[in-house]
């Protein structure tokens, strides 16, 4: 499937939710995409966000519990936990 049609299908999903999982799912793509950037230009490359850490996020900006440099925060914290966790460390 062509990146194209993968994109047409995500915005027809995100269409059908309700307005304020809309923000959310917003929030939460962008906020990623930028810490995904930031580690990027730093030579990192972090590959994975697991689902209950997604999960936690999604309620806490439902509940209205996270401004968005909180929640930009925790996303750079758990990428940054996750690039140690699996960091190949050498010993000299």
């Amino acid at each position: 499937m062509s990146q194209t049609i993968k994109e047409i299908a995500l915005l027809k999903d995100l269409i059908s939710l309700p307005p304020d999982m809309q923000k959310v799912y917003l929030q939460l793509v962008s906020t990623i995409d930028c810490s995904l950037q930031k580690f990027a230009e730093l030579g990192a490359h972090p590959d994975y966000i697991s689902e209950d850490f997604i999960q936690n996020l999604t309620a806490r900006l439902l509940d209205r519990d996270l401004t968005q440099d909180d929640l930009e925060h925790c996303v750079e914290e758990e990428l940054q936990r996750q690039i140690l966790v699996r960091a190949k460390f050498t010993t000299v």
